[in-house]
C-alpha cells in the first residue's frame, strides 16, 4: 500500500520511503521531478522518523566496483563482496556498455560480459509491479537482479531448467533500478521489455 503525505496543498507519494528500512534517497532534493524545499526535507524526516524509519542511506555511500569513468547503474552489498551494474557515461542504441560485476573492491571474481560491450543482446529490463529487474545468461545460468521497492533486493541464479540455485540477499543497495534515469538508460539502450 503505498504512502502519502499532504503538505503545502501538495499530495507526495514516498513508496520506498514508507516500505524500505534503510530506504535509500539518490537526491532527496527531488521525488518523482517535484523540487522539495528545505521545510519539505524536514517534514519527510520527521514523518519517517515518527513512523520507525530510522536509517537513511545515501546511495552514493553503497560500495561499487564501478570506475570513476563510469556510471553505478546498481549496486548491492552482501556479506563480504559487491555486486554492481556499471555503464558507460553515455548509452544509446548503438553506443556504450553495460557490464556486471561481482567480487571486492581489490578483485574482481565474476564479470559479464567479458569486455564492457553494448547490452543489447546481453542483457533484458523490466518494471514489475512494485520494482524491476534486469538478467541476463552465462554458462547455463540466468542471473537476476530483482529490486523491490516494498523489501530487499536480492540476486537469484537460476539453472536452464528454471530452478534456483542461489539466491544472494542484498544487506545494502542503492534502489536504483526503478529510477526514471534507469528506465531511460535502458530504453536507450535498447533492452527495455516495454519497447
Amino acid at each position: 500500500m503505498p504512502c502519502w503525505l499532504l503538505t503545502g496543498g501538495h499530495c507526495w507519494h514516498f513508496d520506498k520511503v514508507c516500505f524500505r528500512a534503510p530506504f535509500i534517497f539518490s537526491d532527496l532534493k527531488s521525488v518523482e521531478g517535484y523540487q522539495m524545499s528545505a521545510q519539505m526535507r524536514k517534514a519527510v524526516w520527521l514523518f519517517c522518523t515518527l513512523i520507525g524509519i530510522t536509517e537513511i542511506v545515501n546511495a552514493d555511500d553503497i560500495a561499487s566496483l564501478c570506475n570513476s569513468n563510469e556510471q553505478t547503474v546498481w549496486s548491492c552489498e552482501a556479506k563480504t563482496k559487491i555486486y554492481s551494474l556499471c555503464a558507460s557515461k553515455v548509452m544509446t542504441s548503438t553506443t556504450g556498455f553495460l557490464q556486471y560485476r561481482a567480487g571486492t573492491k581489490t578483485k574482481i571474481s565474476f564479470q559479464f560480459p567479458d569486455k564492457p560491450i553494448h547490452p543489447k543482446s546481453k542483457f533484458e529490463y523490466t518494471t514489475l509491479a512494485h520494482g524491476a529487474a534486469i538478467w541476463f545468461s552465462n554458462g547455463g545460468y540466468t542471473y537476476s537482479l530483482n529490486e523491490d521497492i516494498r523489501g530487499s533486493d536480492d540476486i537469484s541464479v537460476d539453472n536452464k531448467s528454471g530452478k534456483t540455485v542461489a539466491v544472494i540477499e542484498c544487506e545494502a543497495s542503492t534502489q536504483s533500478l526503478t529510477l526514471n534515469t534507469t528506465m531511460d538508460l535502458m530504453w536507450e539502450a535498447g533492452i527495455s521489455l516495454a519497447q
